[in-house]
């Protein structure tokens, strides 16, 4: 079994972070044109467009890697019954197919984040 690099959900972050820069752009566009300033305005305009096309063309490499990775059994934004769960950065086995997930369905990006950073315990 082949690993898929970049994974789905590196893709998937990328996605993401390209959507927030989408959403930041559209705020400075509503504050540059409150403001008067018609160039903020425009470049904030561009910047949105241009990161939300980019956040588009990113999904469907998600899609792509996301079915390199089901082919391979396994997934790193999925967790079904059947395929193995992996980190999306280290592709460590997080649980394996043979287990039954404990909530079905696509793992929250943050929460995986969170997880993967896993500061020891104090006794």
């Amino acid at each position: 079994m082949t690993a898929v690099r970049p994974t789905a959900w590196q893709w998937d972050l990328r996605a993401r972070l390209a959507q927030l820069g989408g959403v930041a752009g559209l705020i400075g566009l509503g504050v540059f044109s409150v403001a008067g300033v018609l160039v903020g305005a425009a470049v904030s305009a561009a910047v949105m467009l241009a990161l939300f096309a980019t956040s588009v063309v990113l999904a469907l490499r998600v899609g792509r890697a996301s079915d390199l990775e089901r082919a391979a059994g396994y997934s790193t934004i999925f967790d079904f019954p059947g395929f193995e769960l992996r980190d999306g950065r280290t592709l460590q086995v997080l649980r394996t197919a043979d287990v039954a997930p404990e909530q079905p369905g696509r793992r929250s990006l943050l929460r995986g984040m969170l997880q993967s950073i896993r500061l020891p315990r104090e006794r």
